[in-house]
């Protein structure tokens, strides 16, 4: 495994948390990225992937919002995390 995937994993629960903290801010997202990590997880066990790509499927879309996120809020999120 590459190791740029193998720090991706390392830092899962860094991400999870930076994710759960972002949505906490608006109640119409909250829980929204775990909902689509979920689902993703179930069709990536449908499909009979191997554990490796299932985790990295997961990550994906605990992130695929992160976009949404002003670069501010992020910035200070994160200094917080640091501290």
């Amino acid at each position: 495994m590459p190791e740029s995937i193998q720090s991706i994993f390392e830092h899962h629960d860094l991400i999870e948390a930076i994710v759960a903290a972002l949505e906490m801010r608006d109640f119409h997202t909250s829980n929204h990225s775990e909902r689509v990590s979920n689902m993703t997880e179930r069709i990536c066990t449908l499909m009979e992937l191997p554990i490796e790509e299932r985790q990295l499927y997961h990550i994906a879309a605990d992130l695929h919002d992160i976009s949404y996120v002003p670069r501010h809020k992020l910035v200070s999120l994160l200094a917080g995390i640091r501290s």
